[in-house]
This record gives structure tokens, C-alpha cells and sequence, in this order.
């Protein structure tokens, strides 16, 4: 699923592929393809979880686009350790939440961030180190000058994709109906789209 938002902050589809596995391969052939369908243009910003098989094939496809990982799928992977942390460190999770959340400068964030680390003396902690070497994929500081539709996660697809296996298809639907019933999906979102415009 494709999708993005619009000048009001939309949601907006610009494709589905039906792919036959999650490998390397299989998404340089779905973004190959993609691009193909918008005439070489590439997306701008691409937000992904942290797949290999996708790490591997977006910069092959999409040389110009800037590739960054949704920060809620970042942080849930991590999720176990730090609140381990955050249990054994008082204080430790306002600190953190206040550096995800404030608007620093890259400086300011990896100084405030090394400070805080060493208070706690968890700097070489496994989940600090991960989160820390894939900084500039998923923390909000480093997608400054990056227009996202205020997206820093995957979560308009994964809402767009809800929709669909509630309100059109399911694990049962055969594969005609599936084409029929996801071109039935992209003009019901075109018509609330066009109903929300003329009426904001």
C-alpha cells in the first residue's frame, strides 16, 4: 500500500500491489513498478518499518528519495528493554519521551541524548546502542526540511489498510473480487476525499 497525503493533510492512495512474498526482489520489482505508473517520478519521503528485504531494495529503485523508518515500529521493537529501563531508572522515561518529543537541532538532540545516556551509565545498553546508531532513520530532529504530511510513522497506511480488510475485503475474498473490491476502496476514498473538500 502507497499512501500519502494531499495539501489538506489527507489521506490519499497511490497504489496497492498484490506481491507473492516480502523479499528483496519482490519489492524492487514493486517499486520499479511504481515508479513506472508515475511516470519516473519517485516518492520524496518514504516511510518504511525496518524490513531488510525493503532496506535493501528501496535505494536501489528510489535513488532520489529519502528513506526513513517509522518511529512507532523503532520504538515498539524496542519497547521490552526500555521499559526495563525505565523501571530501574527514575526519571529515565520523561527524559527520553522529552527528547523524542521536543523540537531540537541534531546538535542539540545527540548532545542531550549523550548526557542522558551517561547519567543513567546505560550508553553501551543494546537497545540504547540500536536506537542510537539508526538515529538519523527514525528520530523526528533529523526529518527537518523533509516534507512529510507531518508523517513521522506508517500509521496512514496501516489505517488505510484496516479500512480495507473491514469494510471491503478478507482472507476469503477470491482474486477477482479482490481487484474489484480495492477499485471499489480507491474511489469510495476519492469520493470522501472530494465531499471533505468542498465542504471545509
Amino acid at each position: 500500500m502507497f499512501v500519502g497525503s494531499n495539501h489538506q493533510l489527507q489521506n490519499v492512495i497511490f497504489g496497492k500491489a498484490l506481491i507473492h512474498d516480502e523479499s528483496a526482489d519482490s519489492f524492487g520489482w514493486l517499486f520499479t513498478t511504481f515508479t513506472n505508473c508515475m511516470h519516473g517520478y519517485q516518492p520524496h519521503v518514504l516511510l518504511t518499518d525496518e524490513d531488510p528485504a525493503m532496506k535493501l531494495a528501496v535505494p536501489e529503485v528510489f535513488d532520489k528519495t529519502q528513506h526513513r523508518y517509522c518511529n512507532f515500529h523503532v520504538l515498539r521493537t524496542s519497547q521490552n528493554d526500555l521499559d526495563t529501563l525505565y523501571i530501574a531508572h527514575k526519571g529515565l522515561r520523561e527524559k527520553v519521551e522529552g527528547l523524542f518529543n521536543f523540537p531540537l537541532s541534531p546538535t542539540e538532540f545527540e548532545q542531550a541524548w549523550t548526557e542522558t545516556m551517561q547519567e543513567y551509565a546505560i550508553t553501551e545498553h543494546p537497545a540504547i546502542k540500536s536506537l542510537w546508531e539508526k538515529r538519523k532513520m527514525w528520530i523526528e530532529t533529523y526529518f527537518k526540511g523533509l516534507y512529510c504530511g507531518r508523517m513521522t510513522s506508517t500509521q496512514r497506511s496501516e489505517s488505510t489498510n484496516r479500512v480495507l480488510k473491514d469494510e471491503f475485503v478478507n482472507k476469503t475474498t477470491s482474486l477477482h473480487m479482490f481487484t474489484k473490491k480495492m477499485l471499489e476502496a480507491i474511489q469510495h476514498v476519492d469520493h470522501m476525499e472530494a465531499w471533505e473538500t468542498h465542504y471545509s
